[in-house]
């Protein structure tokens, strides 16, 4: 579990370097004709789980978020990439779609077994970590309040474990971020 930790904080601490850099060299510029009303946002996510959040704004309409969640004896960073749209001609509300992956660690893994050879149902259980990887999928509404350093926004983030425990499942969830420029 500690080297899970130790391994999102490596990984969000590079992203927010990186991040700084473009900022500072003009990679990243707001303008008038940005559909985003900001470029980076950090906040809270609540739903089917619970969890961080940390969005930037790379291009106009193109975004990076990242988040670390955790639900039942579980830890999970996702990393995505979004393209934002304007909405009604309104500055500020976007729909945004994207997708990106994820890693983690689930503890209390249930298995269920049929034995063929005495007919007997078996049924397994470790409370031990298990490592997950997988791909994620992600679309939803945003909103940035014109005259407060808030968004608020709603998501359905669909995803699929590729490795290990080999679960598919669709994350519902608000967020709210604080806007740091």
């Amino acid at each position: 579990m500690k080297k899970i930790v130790t391994l999102i904080f490596a990984v969000l601490s590079f992203t927010a370097f990186t991040v700084k850099a473009q900022t500072e060299n003009g990679y990243v510029k707001n303008s008038k004709y940005s559909n985003s009303a900001y470029t980076n946002s950090i906040g809270v996510r609540a739903g089917t789980e619970l969890g961080v959040t940390f969005k930037h704004f790379y291009r106009p309409t193109w975004a990076f978020e990242g988040t670390v969640t955790t639900g039942y004896r579980a830890l999970v960073a996702t990393a995505l990439f979004e393209k934002h749209y304007e909405l009604f001609y309104t500055p500020g509300f976007d729909l945004f779609f994207g997708g990106g992956g994820h890693f983690g660690s689930w503890g209390d893994v249930a298995y269920y077994h049929h034995n063929y050879y005495d007919g007997e149902d078996h049924y397994y259980r470790t409370y031990e970590p298990a490592p997950s990887a997988g791909v994620d999928g992600i679309f939803g509404l945003e909103y940035k309040f014109p005259r407060a350093p808030f968004t608020i926004g709603a998501d359905v983030k669909p995803y699929f474990d590729v490795f290990y425990p080999g679960d598919s499942w669709a994350e519902a969830a608000v967020s709210f971020r604080y806007v740091l420029k």
